[in-house]
């Protein structure tokens, strides 16, 4: 490329003139970088709390994150005043399956829409897309001309949608459920005076709201979004107690868990078609509100991962939120204070804090300052 200086012959490759490389945004880079580290076994090259950039074995190639106020993950197909996607990252691998395993592994989920079926779309735990293919065609060059690839990944419009982030948040929570048994489903779980199947009922309910939500629509304009809508639900200690009363009663009706377990099973999933075969534009009314469907899908995945969290409270062994949940949960949460919470707070802990189930240390409250009064941001 004209403009960019050729290094001296023997000169070692870190400390060349010609480096190049792509950087990604994200509320948290080192924990990001540490994620493509190791999925990649690219060694970590820079690492400080505004940024850090990993490098693989040969080459001059880096891939570089940076901190980004406010971030939110990039969402498809485009919304107004929502952040696109305008790249992706492509990952030649010889085993699909096992690679894939690997990614989920380090906290990455799979896109819910898959266009190809030879390449698997992720998301890493930031939300960005990435490509894991085996490409069949290296040897002959096929289609690209010999000596040349062009992207085997097409990333459809349907991925990393509101929709897609309702996917994979309700099924990480189904595939909780889905194990949960007679005497398991008795555990406490992290809502005050919940067992597992109080939980699940209440977000069977959730999942109910959104499917009627769904198919209904609404007039405009709209007048609350993925993140002013949890403004309305500040803690009420006599609301809270009646809420609690009302879905023990109600989860008291059924008698075998297992009823249970299958029909929010059954209703979660029509959800997730629902709010995919929906317009992401389309106005809807749930909770005496008016808001685009894919905010709806939005709040529908924020309560699925906290509650996911309430879930496995006494579950050690059962998986976590998806990462696509937990980054959506944070951008809700920065949304809500206005701008990120300093420190390196996961997107677990940051959720039980925002939410009150954990206390603010007094650590916390001192990097917080005034803005510890607000929390917790909801409840």
């Amino acid at each position: 490329m004209r403009g960019r200086p050729e290094p001296e012959p023997r000169t070692p490759r870190r400390a060349g003139p010609d480096w190049w490389g792509v950087a990604l945004e994200a509320a948290d880079p080192r924990a990001l970088a540490r994620f493509y580290a190791e999925l990649l076994g690219w060694d970590v090259v820079r690492s400080d709390p505004d940024g850090a950039a990993l490098a693989p074995p040969e080459g001059v190639a880096s891939l570089a994150f940076q901190r980004s106020e406010g971030y939110r993950p990039p969402v498809r197909p485009a919304e107004e005043n929502a952040q696109r996607i305008t790249m992706h990252l492509d990952f030649e691998v010889v085993d699909l399956p096992a690679a894939v395993a690997h990614a989920r592994e380090l906290g990455a989920v799979e896109a819910g829409h898959q266009p190809q079926d030879d390449v698997r779309v992720m998301l890493d735990p930031a939300g960005h897309p990435f490509c894991l293919y085996a490409d069949t065609d290296a040897d002959t060059g096929a289609e690209a001309g010999a000596g040349t690839r062009s992207s085997p990944c097409r990333v459809s419009d349907a991925e990393s949608t509101a929709a897609g982030v309702l996917h994979a948040a309700y099924d990480a929570f189904a595939a909780v459920v889905a194990e949960v048994g007679e005497r398991e489903s008795w555990l406490p779980t992290g809502c005050t005076g919940w067992a597992v199947r109080d939980l699940v009922f209440h977000c069977l309910a959730d999942a109910q709201r959104g499917l009627v939500a769904l198919h209904t629509p609404a007039s405009g304009p709209a007048d609350r979004d993925a993140v002013t809508y949890w403004r309305g639900w500040q803690p009420n200690t006599v609301g809270a107690a009646n809420g609690r009363r009302w879905v023990r009663v109600g989860a008291s009706m059924f008698l075998d868990f297992g009823q249970l377990r299958e029909l929010y099973l059954e209703t979660a999933a029509a959800a997730v078609h629902a709010a995919r075969a929906t317009d992401p534009g389309w106005l809807v009314g749930t909770q005496g509100h008016v808001l685009t469907a894919a905010d709806l899908a939005t709040t529908l995945a924020v309560e699925a991962t906290v509650h996911h969290l309430d879930l496995i409270a006494e579950l050690p062994a059962a998986p976590g939120p998806s990462a696509a949940g937990l980054a959506a949960t944070r951008a809700v949460l920065d949304g809500l204070l206005g701008s990120p919470v300093p420190g390196g707070w996961s997107d677990a802990h940051y959720a039980r804090v925002a939410t009150g189930r954990t206390p603010l240390t007094a650590a916390e409250r001192a990097e917080l300052g005034a803005a510890a009064d607000r929390f917790p941001l909801f409840g």
